[in-house]
């Protein structure tokens, strides 16, 4: 239990007070777990709150984040059913397979995402050599290394991982992108014990065949990152040497071979047909097949969150002809987070930052939607209520919603439950 000593104690009981432990919302339950707490692996005096470093991201009865003190020291985890509070890994714990201790973190709304799958936790630091890792956390704790840039790559005759970011997992597996020397990149996966490393695809390898609207464009593809991780499958983002404002590209998911569920070609629901498409961060839930995409049309400018049906279809979740509920308008753009997603799905829907502008100004507020062409349910309202609320990936877990607000300072994060 964390101890709040002399008279912080009178303070954080003022916090409580102004902000409340729960705050109402018409279809959600909102707690703020961290609210008025010190950090327990600091002196009780002066008080030191905790101060999240980009979105939390949830996964059944955990909630997962970075955390900071000036830069970003430490990877936390706060189970809900107990209310018990733990720090994974922070200055203090030894880097496995590397050099002494941890030096850095990075966090979930960046290429260095900090994230959830089951009771697994993957994030990067930096050893005391400056060696940028992935690693995978236990949430009760225990830290192993997946890859660093020390590590080789696998069959490449020698050759390691010159960067390695943006990673996921479903508990059980770990995927993340890599390049080599040479710049070639890839998708590469491991258990989440650091074993059994292997290529999923990799550019100095293979490339993959695009679409246009005059025919198949033979090994375009050749740029592969941004893995996801579901809870039977692996999809990752792949690009070519132009901008997908005007090039082919696509979402492919790995199995027997490569099938391409979603790229520069396909009809987005509630949108134009024959006109370019480009889609750009996705989430992926990590108990179910469910996979979000946000796609939009550059030429003129209808953009939205989909789900992939077939190859020649994407069905809405929601869209910038979406009305806002409660308001007389409709979503003017979905937010992100860096290079994140502002959004995050699994089985029971989607929880997702939008900004729209109305008579009364601009705003900034967290929805959710069960299923495409669902209602949409305000969750949390930017302004009186919240500053700049938002989520990121994996920022929904059995319809129970993880968020935060402001960016990079923020004493607590908030839980979103169903009423």
């Amino acid at each position: 239990m964390i101890r709040i000593s002399g008279r912080r104690a009178a303070l954080a009981a003022a916090l409580l007070a102004l902000f409340g432990s729960a705050a109402a919302a018409a279809d959600f339950k909102i707690t703020a777990p961290l609210k008025g707490l010190c950090r327990p692996d600091l002196p009780p005096d002066p008080c030191t709150p905790f101060n999240l470093f980009g979105p939390p991201a949830i996964s059944g009865d955990f909630v997962v984040w970075t955390n900071r003190a000036g830069p970003q020291d430490g990877i936390w985890s706060y189970q809900i059913s107990t209310k018990k509070i733990r720090k994974l890994a922070g200055f203090e714990t030894k880097a496995p397979a590397g050099k002494g201790k941890f030096t850095a973190f990075g966090n979930t709304g960046s290429e260095y995402p900090t994230l959830i799958g089951g009771e697994t936790v993957v994030f990067f630091a930096r050893d005391a050599d400056n060696t940028n890792g992935l690693y995978t956390a236990n949430v009760r704790g225990g830290v192993r290394l997946i890859a660093n840039g020390k590590t080789p790559i696998p069959k490449a005759g020698g050759l390691v991982f010159q960067d390695i970011r943006w990673a996921s997992t479903n508990g059980k597996t770990v995927a993340f992108f890599g390049v080599d020397p040479n710049g070639a990149t890839g998708v590469f996966r491991a258990k989440i014990d650091g074993s059994s490393l292997k290529t999923v695809i990799y550019s100095a390898e293979t490339e993959l065949d695009a679409r246009s609207p005059s025919g198949p464009v033979p090994g375009y593809f050749g740029y592969f990152s941004r893995p996801l991780v579901a809870k039977k499958s692996l999809q990752f983002y792949a690009s070519g040497l132009f901008d997908p404002v005007s090039g082919a590209n696509a979402y492919f998911q790995a199995g027997d071979g490569f099938t391409d569920l979603i790229d520069n070609m396909t009809r987005l629901q509630g949108g134009s047909s024959g006109v370019h498409v480009r889609n750009s961060a996705a989430s992926a839930s990590d108990t179910s097949s469910e996979i979000a995409v946000l796609s939009d049309q550059p030429a003129d400018g209808y953009s939205g969150i989909f789900k992939p049906r077939t190859l020649d279809e994407a069905l809405a979740f929601v869209t910038t002809k979406t009305k806002v509920p409660g308001a007389a308008t409709t979503f003017h753009t979905f937010v992100g987070n860096g290079y994140g997603p502002g959004f995050g799905v699994d089985a029971s829907g989607l929880a997702f930052t939008a900004f729209y502008v109305d008579g009364n100004g601009n705003h900034q507020d967290v929805f959710f939607v069960a299923k495409p062409g669902g209602k949409v349910l305000r969750v949390a309202r930017g302004g009186a209520d919240y500053y700049l609320p938002y989520v990121g990936d994996r920022s929904v877990s059995g319809g129970v919603i993880a968020f935060t607000e402001g960016y990079n300072a923020v004493d607590t994060f908030y839980i979103a439950t169903p009423k």
